[in-house]
């Protein structure tokens, strides 16, 4: 009887420890998109504004500021060319660890053209930023920029500048 229980036990954990192959369906694991830009704080503070119901509306939300934007191209020897530019009011909305988003009311572009942005957004690591413009066709990379130290609302790449007052 010693033996056969011995004999169960084992068996039992052996089960037990084993991996049973996982069926392949074709699935891959994949990271899932993060939307950042219209993700704030949740913190609320004496003088929160609630988001709107609609979800369209909430991406409008944001502090009433000035912006300085100039975005500008490259010649054909690869020297930045003076390209579009806006400055006046705009709509600033700050993320976690300094990111920030600027657009204008009612989705307006900050520039009419063959590239009208309505959104730039700044994804702030340190001293360093990763800029990207938001056009009726998707999203553009601009590039990376550094905080101006003439200027430290201000961001500067290659061949642009993004700044938030």
């Amino acid at each position: 009887m010693k033996t056969r229980n011995s004999i169960a036990a084992l068996a039992l954990a052996m089960t037990a420890c084993s991996t049973a192959p996982e069926p392949d369906n074709g699935a891959q694991d994949v990271p899932a998109p993060v939307a950042t830009a219209v993700v704030a704080d949740p913190t609320p503070t004496p003088s929160a504004t609630p988001a709107p119901a609609d979800a369209t509306l909430a991406v409008a939300v944001g502090k009433r500021a000035k912006c300085a934007i100039s975005h500008g191209g490259y010649d054909d020897d690869g020297n930045p060319t003076k390209g579009d530019s806006y400055e006046g009011p705009c709509l600033f909305r700050s993320e976690k660890g300094g990111h920030f988003t600027v657009s204008r009311e009612g989705d307006q572009p900050f520039w009419t053209g063959e590239d009208p942005v309505t959104t730039v957004s700044v994804g702030v690591s340190g001293e360093n930023a990763q800029v990207t413009g938001m056009t009726k066709d998707g999203m553009a990379r601009w590039g990376y920029a550094t905080r101006l130290d003439s200027d430290r609302a201000c961001w500067s790449g290659d061949a642009f500048t993004v700044c938030a007052w």
